[in-house]
């Protein structure tokens, strides 16, 4: 085991990681009385047994199903590229939800839960989808608590086991609430569920805030606005230009601070590997609503997907000039070319930056 201070995290010799950001941010936001609980507890799972010994019972029983970021696989993919490689396959396995969320396969146990992104052992005798049935099935079998009121109109997975957001994927759970209209909900981190009635607009708006409120506290996992069709979590828009605009705010927030991990783990790597690369920051203007990213000169950049692009002035006469990104598509999406080693969030490989016939050719656009 070995303790990486660059990227604060835990690293074993065999391979694998555990980020510390989530743990210490944990620590931190903790009532002094219970921080020593909340490091026992992580201590607890880093000297903890990692391994499945027995798959089969562990099919049977121990098998859940667990709903994360897609951004968990870009990092674990940027982690084993320290060693592998980064044009090394990552053969990972999962079922999308949405742009943000996946369903992993996970095991439980009393200390931790041991997360599969590999899918289920060949030695199981099983695929994805039937992994994901049993887990389902060993889900629903915990004890039926009710949700919680956490607000008028809203309610909140209580379980406290490590899996309130799992529920999602249980839509009779959440049918049985006594909401105003049919559920609509939100997974914001791995531990909260939010459900609102979708007749019920004022019940939604209190869900966005604590949405945003318990993001505080890490472990994120999603922005979006759910609701079932034909008994499938599907990302639904909202219905007011209020409640868009909180969920606008919500995913600013949340991709500032997902593009920043990915950006700390990326320069980390190119760094170790001796690549010349302008990882491009994702910038946020929250009095404007939009994002921004820096396309530098002279070198090749990494950048992130953004409302604008600030391109790089072209000599010491001229200043920088930020256009739209779509609308600067047709003109300069030739030099862009997106990155597919990333899973997510997506970012877009340049070489050279737009000429000045090509910037004349562009609208500039400003924040003012």
């Amino acid at each position: 085991m070995h303790y990486n201070r660059a990227l604060f995290r835990i690293e074993w010799e065999k391979g694998g990681h555990v980020n510390l950001h989530n743990a210490y941010h944990q620590y931190l936001s903790s009532p002094r009385h219970l921080q020593e609980e909340v490091v026992a507890r992580h201590l607890a799972w880093l000297v903890g047994d990692h391994e499945v010994h027995n798959p089969r019972q562990a099919a049977r029983n121990e098998l859940r199903p667990v709903l994360r970021n897609a951004s968990l696989l870009d990092q674990t993919k940027l982690a084993a590229a320290e060693k592998a490689g980064w044009e090394e396959d990552a053969s990972f396995q999962y079922r999308r939800v949405s742009a943000e969320c996946v369903v992993l396969l996970a095991v439980d146990s009393e200390e931790h839960t041991l997360i599969k992104p590999e899918g289920p052992d060949a030695s199981w005798g099983i695929d994805l989808e039937h992994a994901l049935a049993v887990a389902r099935g060993n889900l629903r079998e915990q004890p039926d608590l009710p949700f919680e009121q956490a607000a008028d109109g809203v309610f909140k997975a209580a379980w406290g086991d490590g899996y309130n957001s799992s529920r999602a994927l249980l839509p009779d759970m959440l049918h049985r609430i006594p909401l105003r209209g049919l559920p609509v909900f939100m997974i914001p981190t791995r531990d909260l569920l939010l459900v609102a009635g979708d007749c019920d607009l004022h019940a939604q708006a209190t869900l966005f805030r604590l949405a945003e409120e318990g993001m505080q506290d890490g472990y994120a996992v999603s922005w979006e606005l759910f609701h079932y069709v034909d008994g499938e979590m599907q990302p639904v828009e909202p219905a007011t230009p209020q409640l868009r605009f909180l969920q606008r705010r919500l995913r600013l927030q949340f991709e500032d601070d997902t593009y920043a991990v990915q950006k700390e783990l990326l320069e980390h790597l190119h760094k170790l590997k001796g690549h010349q690369v302008f990882v491009a920051s994702y910038g946020v203007n929250m009095k404007a609503e939009r994002s921004f990213c820096y396309w530098a000169e002279g070198v090749e950049v990494s950048l992130p997907k953004t409302d604008c692009i600030v391109l790089a002035a072209l000599d010491t006469d001229t200043e920088p000039m930020m256009v739209e990104w779509e609308a600067a598509m047709p003109v300069i999406g030739h030099l862009l070319e997106q990155d597919h080693r990333h899973i997510h969030p997506p970012r877009y490989r340049a070489y050279e930056c737009p000429n000045r016939e090509l910037q004349a050719q562009l609208t500039p656009v400003s924040f003012d």
